[in-house]
């Protein structure tokens, strides 16, 4: 019984993977976009976060960018080195630390603001606005659910 369901499973029809196929080929496009300016896709959506959310605990950006604790530390390490951020004592746990965009962490913004939204029109060039709203859309909607 169970080999005959899998003898009827063909990857080419998982929406899943068909998901995760367009998320690496985006990745892998940003990342070009992104070298010249010494940014992973990684280290961009940290900092594109902070922009929006100065101030920010590394639990919070990880629980925001859906990625594990060690990993955003190992981001924000690196961002640190490249002096786009800086972490700070939390006035209300010491032991914890907030984590700001310097000077030059936001001055990426006025580079990187309009490149990455040029990108975004390219990527999705395909889909008219309302195709991409729905899309959108039911992509919040099956994240939701699996909460």
């Amino acid at each position: 019984m169970i080999f005959n369901l899998l003898m009827e499973y063909h990857l080419g029809e998982s929406l899943g993977f068909a998901l995760h196929r367009a998320y690496m080929r985006m990745r892998v496009i940003s990342a070009r976009r992104l070298r010249p300016h010494d940014l992973t896709p990684d280290q961009f959506g940290v900092l594109a976060l902070l922009w929006d959310h100065p101030g920010l605990s590394q639990g919070d950006i990880a629980r925001m960018l859906v990625k594990d604790a060690p990993n955003v530390t190992r981001i924000v390490d690196r961002l640190e080195t490249k002096k786009l951020v800086e972490r700070r004592s939390d006035p209300e746990d010491r032991r914890a630390h907030r984590v700001y965009p310097t000077r030059a962490g936001f001055a990426l913004h006025e580079t990187l603001g309009p490149e990455i939204l040029q990108l975004r029109a390219e990527l999705f060039q395909s889909l008219s606005q309302k195709e991409q709203d729905s899309l959108r859309s039911m992509l919040d909607k099956l994240f939701e659910s699996m909460e």
